[in-house]
């Protein structure tokens, strides 16, 4: 101890004329954060420390940050971005696990390279008008990418008509016919009705009669219930959402930024 606080005194006079050549921030944090760790555990510093000790290291801490006020605001700066780090390597890592899940399991529509070495899943609603947006620059993206797995998600979340929009999306794989579907009602203008859907479905050539009894099943209400429950546990809440690599984006993204966002987890993939 005695050791610690000469040292700690030794800088402190060698700062008392100006800074310490050659003197890192570091070596300064690391002395705040000592004298920080002793004044916020007292019961520790009891057991290890005399009484007279602790109050001189404390002393020399006091008369630090007297003299040089602004580390502290650059050891709380430090601490902040080393917290976002820990939280984004967090956050990276359920993404990750998650991710994992949606391509095992294969539910929702598919298209791009199934075997490609990214993968992008979009969370998106049919009465969301950037979900529209950007639904046929993710398209070109993925094309013209060639090695890109992606997965449509069915998640309605603005209402009823976008919960009718997705069942029937969903009926219609039945008949073959998801991905036209999807296109149609993505491309489809301003807000959705049963009889605007039931259309687009009858212009298409499919049996809506059969498609509408389809809608009702419990597969389908499971897939929208797993979907939900996957978004949930993303940290998603609205549309339109993409999952590319382990790194998620909340919001509309135009085809230059989808392509960016690929590049990227396409790097950080690699060995």
């Amino acid at each position: 101890m005695t050791t610690i606080t000469g040292s700690i005194r030794r800088f402190c006079s060698m700062t008392k004329s100006g800074p310490v050549p050659g003197l890192t921030v570091w070596m300064v944090l690391a002395g705040v954060a000592f004298g920080f760790f002793l004044m916020s555990w007292p019961v520790q510093a009891a057991k290890d420390f005399t009484q007279a000790e602790r109050e001189a290291v404390e002393q020399v801490v006091r008369d630090l940050i007297a003299r040089h006020p602004e580390i502290v605001g650059d050891a709380m700066q430090v601490v902040i971005e080393r917290q976002i780090q820990a939280e984004e390597k967090r956050m990276r890592q359920n993404n990750r696990v998650h991710a994992a899940a949606l391509a095992r399991k294969g539910l929702g529509l598919e298209r791009g390279n199934p075997q490609g070495d990214v993968l992008v899943v979009e969370f998106a609603d049919y009465n969301c008008g950037w979900c529209k947006r950007a639904h046929n620059g993710v398209l070109n993206a993925v094309a013209k990418d060639g090695n890109v797995r992606f997965l449509y998600k069915e998640f309605p979340v603005l209402g009823e008509m976008s919960r009718f929009a997705s069942q029937a999306a969903l009926a219609s794989d039945d008949q073959d016919a998801y991905g036209d579907f999807n296109n149609r009602l993505m491309n489809q203008p301003g807000r959705l009705s049963e009889s605007a859907v039931l259309s687009l479905a009858e212009e298409m050539g499919l049996d809506v009669e059969r498609l509408t009894a389809d809608m009702d099943s419990p597969q389908i209400e499971a897939v929208l219930e797993n979907n939900k429950r996957i978004a949930r546990a993303l940290g998603i809440e609205g549309t339109p959402a993409f999952l590319i690599g382990d790194r998620l984006y909340r919001g509309y993204l135009d085809e230059d930024e989808l392509e960016q966002a690929i590049a990227q987890a396409r790097a950080e993939a690699a060995p």
